[in-house]
This record gives structure tokens, C-alpha cells and sequence, in this order.
């Protein structure tokens, strides 16, 4: 299974790692694994690494699924995290991230740098998401 996660309820956070040949079957099932998790919690925050996929076949319509069922919660942060060199995979995850943020979801896509990653989610965003 080339996806798997790690929950860290006092940090606030959901570690995903991904690598090989990621497809959008992995990631959905990676998806609802997390969601039928005991310890998850919408208002946890999430750093995907994508850092060791190979190859992806993950299409528009997957990410669109992953999108449109997302478990996390308005001002919940969320970072992707890609490879320099995987180009396709970082047009979706920017696509991705194009979606989410219409959500009222808080996303960035980093190239490389874990360290950044980690940094963008534990800093206070400017400004606090409006209640609605």
C-alpha cells in the first residue's frame, strides 16, 4: 500500500506519507482510512508528504472526489509536500489545493521542504477564518 498515516492528537496533526506508484485509488482509500479512524478529528491539521512517489496515475476526477469528501474542517491547515522533478503530481495538488481553499480549507503546496511545511502549519494565519 504505498500510503499510510500517523496521528498526533497533541500536536494537532496527521502525518501522511506516500510513495511508488500513487493512484487514485490509493489515495481515496488512504482518504477513508482516515476519516473511519477513531483518533481523527476535523479540526486536526495535515502534512502530506509526496516526496517519495515515483510515479502517480492519480487523475483530475480523483482529486476531485478527494476534494469534494474532505473530512477536515474550516481552518484546518493542510500542506502538501512534492518532489522538485514530479511535475504532474504538483499541477493536481495545486489543483487540489484550488479546490480545498474554496472550501474554507487553509492549503499550500511546498516543493521539497519538510522543514517549511511543518513551520507554515504551526504559524497563526494573519487572518482568523470568519464563522459562519
Amino acid at each position: 500500500m504505498p500510503a499510510e498515516y500517523s496521528i498526533d492528537t497533541a500536536d494537532r496533526l496527521v502525518h501522511s506519507l506516500a510513495w511508488g506508484t500513487l493512484t487514485d485509488k490509493d489515495l481515496l482509500a488512504h482518504q477513508l482510512r482516515l476519516i473511519a479512524d477513531k483518533e481523527f478529528r476535523s479540526d486536526l491539521n495535515q502534512i502530506f508528504d509526496f516526496r517519495e512517489v515515483s510515479s502517480s496515475t492519480v487523475t483530475f476526477e480523483g482529486v476531485k472526489i478527494f476534494a469534494d469528501r474532505n473530512p477536515f474542517g474550516t481552518g484546518a491547515r493542510r500542506v502538501f509536500v512534492v518532489a522538485d522533478g514530479a511535475t504532474t503530481l504538483h499541477e493536481l495538488l495545486r489543483r487540489l489545493e484550488a479546490l480545498l481553499s474554496g472550501k474554507g480549507t487553509q492549503v499550500r503546496v511546498q516543493l521539497n521542504d519538510i522543514e517549511a511545511a511543518s513551520r507554515w502549519i504551526y504559524t497563526q494565519p494573519s487572518v482568523a477564518p470568519r464563522v459562519q
